[in-house]
């Protein structure tokens, strides 16, 4: 049985509208997402890790969840200006 990783990318802003970003399960890429979208992707049952990047430069911190059979664990991501730098973080929050 498998199970489902959903991801939704809300709208962060006028940089927030360009191009796909990579979704990285475990480290390999499984996907796209584009701006305002929402994607679910099949993982498998147990411990896994979630990161997005739209370069090697703008990308979130890796996020790990837990999945039992056939549940549903939802995301959201969104750029975000970083505090220290004119500069795009990517970043990540776990659904209620």
């Amino acid at each position: 049985m498998t199970s489902t990783l959903q991801l939704t990318r809300t709208f962060g802003g006028v940089t927030d509208s360009k191009g796909k970003w990579q979704i990285l399960i475990d480290g390999t890429a499984v996907g796209s997402i584009d701006p305002k979208q929402t994607v679910e992707l099949p993982v498998e049952p147990g411990h896994h890790t979630l990161r997005v990047e739209r370069s090697e430069r703008f990308l979130s911190r890796e996020r790990s969840f837990d999945v039992a059979d056939e549940q549903v664990v939802s995301f959201s991501c969104h750029s975000q200006r970083t505090p220290h730098a004119a500069r795009q973080a990517v970043r990540t929050v776990p659904e209620p």
